[in-house]
């Protein structure tokens, strides 16, 4: 993956050794560096000055002189370890748009988030803000969730190459492209998963008509899904890669796989919308996001319609 600058969300109220430490682990691996960026915003600080502009605009530099104090302590930790690193503090809100814009801002080429966690449940629980950034950020997003990485990791890519989930043609290219370099990279072995549906979405309906014939059909399209699997597996990726090819809905297979294989990263993709329907939650990254419990790095691809 060619990234040069990647945005490092920290919320200083979290725990932030695990997405450092990711985000440190990839800046060497690619030779990039990292802004530390804290969008900092009080709500009881905004409600304690009604009526005193001067003391509100005081208490807001205290507030971010404090972030920065922190933010400089972690910067020069960073530092000692040869990390190209550096930090900004702000105050903003809404979290989604002040990334959005600081993103646009430094050129990014990646954001680096941390998504809430659910300790019992053991998976990430994706915010407002989040589904925002997901929607509306025309770079790549890394979710890291809350599991150790070992020395040797598991990257997947989820791909479709029949397009069944409204994938834009080539997408799935640059999945396996950016799961394969950065398995190269950080380094570990790379999976590529395909869940297909013996009866695509909006055909029930018409099921009584084929049921007769239903082995023959779920053949049939068994079939039509390996062979635009194997095609594209063999104009991207070596011989050595696992595949995993499922017959279930994404929703079902892809947490399944990730759980079973212990996969550390999963490259998936997510369509950027134009109009009113970007505004609903609709594909597959999204419908299965809150259920995977690895990291998550998604591509977005343009909708041409």
């Amino acid at each position: 993956m060619n990234v040069a600058k990647i945005l490092v969300v920290i919320d200083p109220k979290k725990e932030s050794d695990l997405i450092l430490t990711r985000a440190a682990r990839l800046a060497r691996s690619c030779e990039a560096s990292l802004e530390l960026y804290v969008a900092a915003y009080s709500t009881a600080l905004e409600g304690s000055y009604w009526f005193d502009k001067e003391g509100l605009e005081k208490a807001h530099r205290g507030y971010l002189q404090g972030k920065r104090a922190w933010l400089n302590g972690v910067i020069g930790a960073l530092q000692s370890e040869g990390v190209a690193v550096e930090g900004f503090v702000e105050w903003s809100k809404p979290l989604h748009r002040a990334v959005l814009e600081r993103a646009e801002h430094m050129h990014a080429d990646l954001i680096m988030i941390q998504a809430e966690h659910h300790s019992v449940m053991a998976r990430a629980l994706f915010t407002n803000s989040d589904w925002h950034l997901i929607r509306e950020s025309q770079i790549p997003l890394w979710f890291v969730h809350e599991r150790e990485w070992g020395d040797h990791l598991s990257v997947a890519a989820a791909v479709d190459p029949l397009h069944a989930h409204s994938k834009a043609e080539g997408l799935d290219d640059q999945l396996l492209q950016t799961a394969h370099g950065l398995a190269c990279q950080l380094p570990g072995e790379l999976h590529v998963i395909h869940a297909y549906e013996p009866i695509p979405a909006g055909v029930i309906a018409e099921f009584d008509a084929i049921v007769a014939n239903y082995e023959f059909y779920r053949e049939e399209v068994r079939n039509r899904h390996r062979e635009g699997l194997d095609a594209l597996l063999k104009k991207s990726v070596e011989p050595s890669t696992i595949v995993h090819f499922e017959e279930g809905t994404p929703e079902r297979v892809l947490p399944q796989i990730v759980n079973e294989e212990n996969i550390d990263m999963i490259v998936m993709g997510a369509m950027s919308r134009n109009g009113l329907d970007k505004l609903f939650i609709g594909n597959t990254a999204e419908r299965v996001l809150d259920h995977l419990r690895c990291d998550i790095l998604i591509l977005k691809s343009q909708d041409p319609n």
